[in-house]
This record gives C-alpha cells, sequence and structure tokens, in this order.
C-alpha cells in the first residue's frame, strides 16, 4: 500500500474558467501531495536503515551465539591431567605407577617412561592420588590441566622384620578371615567379595589389647561380584578389635566384566539397594538439601534437629562445607515409602525400604568443618562414623560416578 501510495501520481484537474481561489487551493493540493511524497521517501530511508542496523544486529547475535556455543563445546571437551611419574632421589621414571582420583572410576598408570595422560568429562574437586609399589602415596589438591606436571615419589620403606620380631602363635589363615571381617565387612555384598592377592598382607595379633593390625606391600585387589567392581586399596593404617576398628587407605574401581544382561540387572539391583541408607546417599543429600524426601533425619548430639541452612556454607569452589561440631546423630529409613528401580532391561521392580527406625548412625567430626561435593564426596579424614552406616566397609563402597536409576 505503501508504494502504490509513492508510485501514483496526483491527480489534479484545473478548468479553463476557474477563478483565483479555486485555483489556488488546486496547487496548495500539489503542494501537499508533493510533501506526502517527500514523507514517505524519508520513512523509506529510515526504514532502510532500520534494515540496516536490524541486519548488522542480527550478525552480531549470531557471531556471539557462535562464540557462546563455542566455548561450550569447549567446556564439554575432555580435560587431560598429564605428567610423569620420577623418584625423588634419583630422578629416574616410575613405570607403572597408578594416578587415580579417590573413590572413582577414574584411573590410569604410567606407561615405561612414566608418563601419564589421565582423560576427566568435567573439573574434579576431588584429590588426584599417586601411588606406587615401593613408595610413598602422594596425594595432590592442586594441579593443572593445561600443562605437564612432574610427580616426584619418595621410597617407601617396610619394616618387615617388625612384624617377625612380633610374631603370635595365631594362625595366618584365622587372621586373614578377621581382616577380611573388619576390612570388607560383614554385609551379604561382602559374603561376595573376594581379596584377589592376600599374599600382600601382614598381620600381627596382640593378645594383649586383642588387636589386629595389618599393612600391605602392595595395593589390595579386591574382587567384589555382588556390586560388579573391582576395587584397588592402597592401605596406609589398620587396626581392629571388637570395639573400634580404623583403617586408612586411598581407592579407586575398575568395573568388572560381566556378561550375561540378567546377571548384569541383579548388579544393578544390588547397587541401588547398597546405595540407599550408606554415607554417599547421605552426602548428596545433605548437598541437595533433600534430607527428608530421601528418609534422613539429623539431630545434633542433645538431640536438637538440624536445620541445614544453620551448618552449611557455599565455597566459590563450587563445593560446601559443613560444620556439624561436634557431630551429629543420623536416622534413616521410612517403612512406608517405596522406590521403583528401572535397570538396563527397561523391566522394573519396587522395592520397599528395609530400613527402620533402629538404623542409627553418629557422625562425629575430626575436624570444625567438612567439605562436601555435589557427587557425594567428602574428606574422610575429617569424620568418623558409629552405629549402622560404619558397618557398611569397603564391600559396600560405590564409586561417586554411580547414579541410581529411580522413579
Amino acid at each position: 500500500m505503501l508504494i502504490f501510495s509513492l508510485l501514483r501520481k496526483p491527480k489534479v484537474r484545473l478548468k479553463k474558467n476557474a477563478n483565483f481561489k479555486i485555483q489556488k487551493m488546486y496547487f496548495l493540493q500539489i503542494r501537499i501531495d508533493y510533501l506526502y511524497i517527500f514523507n514517505c521517501i524519508q520513512i523509506l530511508l529510515k526504514l532502510v536503515e532500520m534494515f540496516k542496523i536490524l541486519q548488522f544486529s542480527i550478525s552480531v547475535i549470531w557471531m556471539f551465539s557462535t562464540i557462546s556455543l563455542t566455548s561450550q563445546n569447549n567446556s564439554t571437551q575432555e580435560i587431560d591431567i598429564k605428567g610423569r611419574i620420577i623418584e625423588a632421589d634419583t630422578k629416574e621414571f616410575i613405570p607403572f605407577a597408578h594416578i587415580f582420583f579417590e573413590g572413582t572410576l577414574n584411573g590410569t598408570t604410567s606407561d615405561e617412561n612414566g608418563y601419564f595422560v589421565l582423560k576427566l568429562s568435567e573439573a574434579s574437586n576431588k584429590p588426584l592420588i599417586i601411588s606406587s609399589v615401593g613408595y610413598k602415596t602422594k596425594t595432590l589438591t592442586n594441579y593443572s590441566s593445561n600443562s605437564e606436571i612432574t610427580i616426584a615419589l619418595e621410597k617407601n620403606i617396610y619394616m618387615l622384620e617388625d612384624f617377625e620380631i612380633l610374631a603370635d602363635n595365631l594362625p595366618t589363615k584365622r587372621k586373614l578371615r578377621m581382616f577380611k571381617a573388619y576390612f570388607l565387612g560383614t554385609s551379604n555384598n561382602a559374603e561376595d567379595t573376594e581379596i584377589i592377592n592376600p599374599e600382600v598382607l601382614n598381620f600381627f595379633y596382640d593378645k594383649k589389647t586383642n588387636t589386629l593390625n595389618a599393612s600391605a606391600t602392595e595395593p589390595i585387589k579386591i574382587d567384589n561380584h555382588a556390586l560388579g567392581y573391582r576395587i584397588l586399596y592402597y592401605l596406609e593404617n589398620f587396626k581392629a578389635s571388637t570395639d573400634n576398628v580404623e583403617y586408612t587407605g586411598n581407592y579407586y574401581f575398575e568395573e568388572l566384566p560381566v556378561d550375561k544382561s540378567d546377571e548384569r540387572e541383579k548388579i544393578l539391583i544390588r547397587r541401588f539397594q547398597t546405595y540407599k541408607g550408606s554415607r554417599l546417599h547421605l552426602i548428596r543429600s545433605i548437598w541437595n538439601n533433600s534430607l527428608k524426601q530421601d528418609g534422613f533425619t539429623l539431630f545434633y548430639t542433645n538431640y536438637k534437629k538440624i536445620k541445614l541452612k544453620e551448618v552449611i556454607t557455599d565455597l566459590p569452589t563450587g563445593e560446601k562445607i559443613i560444620c556439624l561440631s561436634p557431630g551429629a546423630i543420623i536416622y534413616y529409613g521410612d517403612m512406608n515409602q517405596s522406590t521403583t528401580y528401572f535397570g538396563d532391561m527397561n523391566q522394573s521392580a519396587t522395592y520397599y525400604g528395609d530400613a527402620r527406625p533402629s538404623e542409627k548412625s553418629y557422625l562425629l567430626q575430626q575436624e570444625n568443618c567438612t567439605k562436601i561435593d555435589k557427587d557425594g564426596y567428602y574428606d574422610p579424614k575429617t569424620v568418623k562414623w558409629s552405629g549402622q552406616m560404619s558397618e557398611k566397609r569397603v564391600a559396600d563402597l560405590l564409586p561417586y560416578e554411580y547414579m541410581p536409576y529411580i522413579k
């Protein structure tokens, strides 16, 4: 309509015998029509200018969106941590050292020249553990993915003669059975878990204190057939009695091969059942502020109910710290709630919460606060567990990558 109006000619007809007044009116009309055309041209020019601006804006938006998509794609790319493992004294390369993130499925080994590449799907706040037979385990909390890192390990001198001097009369098989019960636990998962290399273990049983002490010259290889994992556990310290069990170390997981799909389904169900009410489940519930939904109730030692907003602090690193000093009482379970599990074969089965109100645990903070992460990681050296959760030992561990299939 606008174009048509600009193209049409002004229709002006003057009669020969018209008076001056009428002719003046016609001339005025002609002038108005030309002014109208001039204004329309100006509008057209402005529209052209606006179109150019719009075109430029679209190109800018496209450019920034491309940059954004590129950066987003880069952020989802794998992160490589590269480096070399050397001996602290001789500076010689250490081959076949294990490099892994604590409690995860993410680990690798160095080649014959001590070189390694560890791939990450995203940045991790977990410590990087470097272990090798005959050397002291090293833990790195600050490391860079932008450049290669050199890690020096110190030799570890095992005092094997101490075990010979402090020899006891208890048979080794019995001490191994005791160690398995204390270390692996006594759950259903523990019954289907075995230590592949028991020969790396050394024991001493102190009859005066009824305490079993243990050490390992190599990482303990543990095959958990119930949950489908192999665990490589670097034992640092172990001391256990009927009243108290204490052990520390670093470990990571590997998936055990499973051929049959029905067996895989059973493993996934057992993992899910193990996860419910576990320490991993609790830390994630604290992070997500979902204690009630997940069946947990926390109290101070004076039985005052804990409000998470009073004890949780967000850190700039994306982590959180929880300050429960001196500790907390933990209840888990609700018989009235049920959860439906979906596995690989898309078959569902409903499992009612087998936790009872008597499932009572205690968390004692060894330090004022403890760092936690969204995947359930926490520094195990900053807390001590007792009660039901402390009964879940190595055979009940799940990697931090584990995610339950819940509907």
